[in-house]
């Protein structure tokens, strides 16, 4: 009997610690790099950044409670085993690619590859979110390799050894450098450029009907240009070593082909950039940008004449158009929102955006512009400082008047009664231009007006509200 107790008593004992000792042998078992836990983040989330499930995720981590999961909190991410370091989240930007972005933070471009599930390097696109592995704490300078540059003019450029570019970007040989490719070398800061003469582009943001800005930090002789959606991203400079570009992304850019994985997507286009360094030597970026989708409407069923649809007659119209506002001179003659080009700016017929069913057809028609109340004969105001450059009849816009601002930016003023201005003419902001009318392709008077940026016509709501000053 008393050897039984005894016996009982190791019985306990060993209860009691077993579990201590096989939860320590258990955890030594889950190894891999580790995560910080980001503000907003849950544990499902970090599971679909690493496709790997909640459950995995939290038997890994010894995770009873999902709402344990706190910014700051390192989890082991499971399947990568055999790694170890860090895991940072980063967020991809003009001129990024898997490659640079491995390099910058010393991170295996291989790893960066499996750890983001990265089958292509065209499939990464700006404003991603992406994740790289370090096991350091590095310091390192961009630099852009341009056409026909060699090891030593790098290292010359550099004040650098010949190999130390070979040694910290893993090229393979230090004559393996490749045009439009970027490296990274020892620094005492991060920094470095861009493109040549660029140091950093500001957010990028494309959405159906609005107006792309692209703010470039430097010079205005590295000659930057670029071109988006089969438009030409022309730069200007607006001091402070700040360039800025202005570009409208059309209503139905992207509409054809939803892309489904995306929420609010429109589909994904391409940007490139070239500027050139004090040689002339060239380097560019193309790179993926996501097109938003705009969520405008549908606007009532239209009954017109059949010949105002007639594409005999609106194409030539448009084509017409659109040379008179190609143009993009230098000089910005706006400044701050734009006026109400009517004396009732609240009252509006129809506003951008809406898609259209004219006679009958499908809604593959939209509205260019706002379409402004007015009786015949009411008055017109330029919405802003600037020349005009076009002042006459036209089938589907009826009279008209179109009014350069500078830059690649006009306003159209159409279906009037009267035109007050001459092409050449100068104008300010608030100045009577024409009067009200029905000209044209229209059903009753009213001022239909217009915002055109880079060739393509953009909401001019945006502008009305000074979101480019």
């Amino acid at each position: 009997m008393k050897l039984t107790g005894k016996f009982a008593r190791l019985l306990l004992v060993i209860a009691f610690v077993l579990p201590f000792f096989l939860h320590t042998q258990v955890q030594a078992e889950y190894t891999g790099p580790k995560y910080t836990v980001q503000e907003g983040e849950s544990l499902a989330i970090i599971a679909g950044y690493f496709h790997t499930t909640t459950y995995r995720l939290a038997t890994y981590n010894y995770i009873t409670d999902p709402n344990m999961v706190v910014p700051g909190r390192k989890l082991t991410i499971p399947g990568f085993e055999d790694l170890s370091g860090e895991i940072t989240r980063v967020i991809v930007g003009l001129g990024d690619t898997p490659s640079s972005l491995a390099r910058q933070t010393g991170s295996n471009t291989s790893v960066f590859q499996r750890i983001n599930f990265l089958t292509s390097a065209d499939a990464i696109y700006v404003g991603q979110p992406m994740f790289v592995l370090t096991d350091q704490s590095i310091t390192r300078k961009r630099v852009p390799i341009t056409e026909d540059m060699t090891s030593l003019e790098l290292a010359a450029l550099n004040n650098v050894n010949p190999w130390t570019a070979d040694n910290a970007n893993h090229l393979g040989g230090s004559w393996r450098l490749i045009a439009n490719d970027t490296i990274y070398l020892p620094s005492d800061s991060n920094g470095g450029e861009i493109l040549p003469g660029v140091t950093g582009f500001g957010s990028v943001t494309l959405m159906q009907g609005k107006t792309a800005q692209f703010t470039a930090i430097g010079s205005a002789s590295s000659g930057l240009t670029g071109t988006l959606l089969g438009h030409p991203l022309q730069f200007f400079d607006t001091g402070n070593d700040t360039l800025v570009a202005l570009q409208g992304v059309d209503r139905m850019d992207g509409a054809t082909s939803i892309n489904q994985k995306y929420s609010n997507i429109a589909d994904l286009t391409n940007v490139v950039l070239t500027s050139a360094n004090s040689a002339g030597k060239t380097f560019s970026i193309e790179q993926r940008l996501l097109v938003h989708e705009g969520s405008y409407g549908y606007d009532a069923q239209l009954q017109v004449k059949d010949e105002f649809l007639d594409p005999a007659v609106t194409q030539p119209e448009l084509d017409f158009l659109m040379q008179e506002v190609a143009a993009a001179p230098p000089e910005k003659l706006w400044n701050g929102a734009f006026a109400a080009p009517t004396e009732t700016p609240n009252c509006k017929v129809s506003t951008y955006g809406l898609l259209r069913s004219y006679n009958g057809s499908d809604y593959i028609y939209y509205h260019t512009g706002i379409d402004f109340c007015g009786a015949v004969g009411a008055p017109i105001y330029a919405a802003a400082d600037g020349v005009v450059v076009f002042a006459g009849p036209l089938t589907v816009r009826g009279n008209a008047t179109i009014i350069s601002h500078g830059r690649g930016v006009y306003t159209g003023y159409y279906h009037q009664s009267e035109i007050d201005v001459t092409v050449g003419q100068t104008v300010k902001a608030g100045d009577k231009i024409g009067l009200i009318g029905d000209t044209g392709r229209v059903n009753g008077p009213h001022l239909h007006f217009e915002v055109i940026v880079g060739s393509v016509q953009v909401d001019p709501s945006d502008w009305l509200n000074g979101s480019y000053p």
